[in-house]
């Protein structure tokens, strides 16, 4: 499996562990690609069959020459069938939909009119050429955040302009289908809260009224989604800076070194620093490893 991805492009704000803004996937069958989500992303399968399953929905195919939409705050994975390429591209509610492209209420009056539409959708030829331009953009080397901001506008207002408002709503669905005020609580509030009950303390919710408003957003239980989260911002400190082991065991709240270790053999079944030597530190010259689940 090759994957692809612009390397200097910066995350912004609730981005720091989606932060690429548009990824390709080259894979022979047989491959799985998994990853989280704190954007929303746009799957394009370019070439190949792929099966994806999205963390709290139920899995579906995506023939070549179609994309979906994966929702945010999800653990999802893309199994694939045959020799496959595809691409994936972050979008998010708060940075992207503007008047210019899909205004949010637009959005939110869409997604009223689409009840039982296909959420899986035909690639119109201008979409493609959209994706194979920033494709070579990728392997031309063009990585600046202000090129990727104003082609994520663009791309909304190609599929503004090129399906219709029942289509556009079923595809963005799960984009609106979800508060966004409680998802930006959680996600600045969750390295300082460790538990469910000082999250649910913090957002002065009873903790079975936290739970069950926290399962409807991220589609599972706050104990399951803290853990991997922690798990994950842990991987991603380990492979991506050069931070000292123990300064990030420190920032991570754990009372010893011995504690951390054995945290990270439970999890990624290697030591933190044999971790970081067997994928060295990321500075651009190689692809990241794809995101542990």
């Amino acid at each position: 499996m090759k994957v692809i991805l612009s390397k200097d492009i910066p995350g912004g704000p609730g981005f720091r562990s989606d932060a690429s803004t548009f990824v390709v996937v080259t894979s022979p069958a047989g491959k799985a690609y998994r990853s989280r989500t704190v954007a929303g992303k746009v799957l394009y399968n370019a070439r190949g069959t792929l099966h994806l399953l999205v963390e709290g929905s139920p899995a579906y195919d995506i023939a070549s020459g179609k994309m979906a939409f994966i929702p945010p705050l999800r653990t999802f994975s893309v199994n694939i069938g045959e020799d496959s390429t595809f691409y994936l591209y972050r979008l998010s509610l708060q940075h992207h939909f503007t008047e210019s492209s899909i205004p949010i209420q637009w959005l939110y009056e869409a997604v009223a009119v689409a009840a039982g539409s296909d959420r899986v959708l035909r690639v119109h030829e201008k979409i493609t050429g959209f994706f194979n331009l920033l494709a070579g953009y990728i392997a031309d080397g063009l990585t600046t955040h202000l090129l990727y901001l104003h082609k994520a506008h663009e791309l909304l207002f190609l599929l503004r302009s090129y399906y219709s408002k029942e289509e556009l709503g079923a595809f963005f669905a799960p984009l609106v289908d979800y508060d966004h005020e409680f998802s930006d609580f959680v996600l600045q509030n969750y390295r300082s809260h460790r538990t469910a009950q000082d999250l649910a303390e913090a957002s002065c919710h009873s903790l079975s009224a936290f739970n069950k408003l926290f399962n409807k957003t991220f589609g599972c239980s706050p104990y399951a989604w803290i853990r991997k989260q922690r798990a994950h911002d842990i991987y991603y400190d380990l492979i991506t800076t050069n931070t000292p082991v123990k300064e990030i065991c420190t920032a991570h709240g754990f009372g010893s070194l011995s504690q951390f270790t054995n945290f990270c053999k439970r999890q990624f079944g290697v030591s933190p620093r044999r971790l970081r030597e067997s994928h060295g530190h990321y500075h651009g010259r190689q692809n990241p490893p794809l995101t542990p689940l």
